[in-house]
């Protein structure tokens, strides 16, 4: 049986506070991100949802393989000397461990999935 998910009508009041910073895996050098996360699906292989992000500057050790596709705002991505320009529509991938620096330049609204089977 398949199961049909719709989130464009989430409100903010659907998603709850995410502090990646205390567990070390964020580090903020500017501003405040002030991440709020709604679980769509977490289980033993995979956790997807969509997140938010307000304009700041982190950086970010990715606990897991995954991706992250913006669906609003505008983000510069750099990892491993790369450095990506993301707005609406675009996705990016990232390797579990990856060392990245987000600049959110417009607040995001974001779907992603990580891969958490491979633990």
């Amino acid at each position: 049986m398949s199961q049909l998910a719709v989130f464009a009508d989430l409100e903010v009041t659907d998603f709850e506070s995410y502090a990646d910073e205390d567990d070390g895996h964020m580090r903020v050098t500017e501003g405040d991100p002030s991440v709020r996360v709604h679980t769509l699906r977490e289980g033993k292989e995979l956790w997807a949802g969509i997140a938010l992000v307000q304009p700041s500057k982190f950086e970010y050790s990715s606990q897991h393989a995954g991706a992250i596709q913006l669906l609003e705002g505008a983000a510069t991505v750099t990892t491993e000397g790369r450095t990506v320009e993301l707005k609406a529509g675009e996705a990016i991938f990232l390797e579990k461990g990856a060392e990245t620096t987000w600049e959110v330049t417009a607040a995001l609204r974001e779907y992603f999935v990580a891969f958490v089977a491979e633990d």
